[in-house]
């Protein structure tokens, strides 16, 4: 995903809640400016505490795909991994080429990494 996704995924769950840029930032006491900055990927997102109270304020159900997303996304775009991913991230990047080539050397598609995801994210049973 693009450094954009954060700002986009922001509008977007914003604009779910039919909420303009100044009546969400007016009812939840954001800085306008502020927002739409982040939301046109002009600053980056701010720290976990901060992004906590704007995911809050979107009603993104926390332990969800969606407050997954919002974070992974904010990391991302930070060019961070997530805490909980970079706890592990050593093991996890000497076994990552195996996953990202084929046997002959070959980059892997995109579609066939979407199919693992979506693979690992029903726990294998697919």
């Amino acid at each position: 995903m693009p450094k954009s996704a954060f700002g986009n995924y922001l509008r977007e769950k914003r604009l779910e809640k039919n909420l303009t840029l100044r009546m969400f930032c007016e009812r939840y006491g954001f800085d306008t400016a502020y927002i739409s900055r982040l939301e046109n990927n002009k600053i980056t997102p701010p720290s976990k505490q901060k992004l906590i109270v704007v995911a809050e304020a979107l009603e993104i159900p926390r332990e969800t795909k969606e407050w997954t997303t919002f974070f992974d996304l904010a990391y991302m775009a930070r060019n961070e991994f997530p805490s909980d991913i970079a706890q592990g991230a050593r093991e996890v990047i000497t076994i990552l080429p195996a996953f990202l080539r084929t046997k002959d050397g070959k980059r892997v598609s995109n579609e066939k990494v979407e199919k693992l995801i979506k693979f690992l994210e029903s726990d294998g049973t697919e």
